[in-house]
């Protein structure tokens, strides 16, 4: 499924300050594996939810609603938050002022070349979470065959379905503001062409071909979020409004 930005999509002023916590997998689907022996452990939809969120609020078109704060990566950080500190306070002793975190300090600290600014982290207001809630495989799955005089074509065609959830909790109040739930359809097709007959007397000739498609699963979860994201928005555009 393509995705591209909705008709007439309004920005939402001022833009609401939001963090992605936690986006799980909950189809406990694995991917189909080829052998009747072996159970292939790989997950059938991609772990990396939380990444496809931010990566879309960070763009166009739900930049100009959202302010996204990180918390994935908040002990690293407050880490290097604390290790400005430490750098700061040492240029500031080098220099014979008083620690930068004290007034004076903060006062004297733009005479000190080489002090790293610490901006006040934001809290935010709203928290993004949610699931992919299912995957359901062959939810459409035909096929069809001809075969004439040695000459055969054969084919088959299958579907899945994605569905996802989003919801966003106000920090203030607890309350869950807006959810979404959206599906999106993961397609596969198999074509196959033989042949088989006699060129000659005692030789007997086949040849066979084929050609698979498989839409990609993780586009197809990306463009789910995003449709998601769009009723979301839409939703908050109201409440705020």
């Amino acid at each position: 499924m393509p995705v591209s930005p909705p008709p007439a999509f309004a920005p939402i002023e001022p833009p609401l300050v939001i963090a992605v916590i936690e986006i799980e997998d909950k189809t406990g689907s694995t991917r189909p594996s080829g052998s009747q022996n072996f159970a292939d452990p790989s997950r059938a939809v991609s772990q990396g939810a939380v990444e496809m969120l931010m990566h879309l609020l960070a763009h166009a078109p739900f930049d100009q609603a959202y302010d996204q704060m990180d918390r994935q990566n908040l002990a690293g950080l407050l880490t290097e938050r604390r290790i400005a500190e430490q750098f700061n306070l040492r240029l500031s002793e080098t220099a014979g002022l008083p620690p930068a975190d004290t007034v004076l300090g903060a006062l004297m600290a733009p005479t000190v070349e080489g002090l790293v600014t610490i901006d006040e982290l934001r809290p935010v207001d709203y928290l993004l979470s949610g699931a992919v809630v299912g995957y359901d495989p062959n939810i459409v799955d035909d096929g069809y065959g001809l075969m004439v005089n040695g000459v055969g074509v054969t084919g088959r065609r299958r579907t899945d379905r994605i569905s996802v959830m989003l919801y966003l909790t106000d920090v203030q109040s607890g309350r869950v503001v807006a959810s979404a739930q959206k599906q999106t359809t993961v397609g596969a097709s198999l074509q196959r062409l033989s042949a088989m007959g006699y060129p000659v007397a005692d030789l007997l000739f086949e040849i066979e071909g084929g050609r698979a498609v498989n839409d990609a699963v993780t586009d197809e979860l990306i463009a789910a979020f995003y449709l998601a994201l769009v009723d979301l928005t839409a939703q908050m555009r109201e409440v705020n409004s």
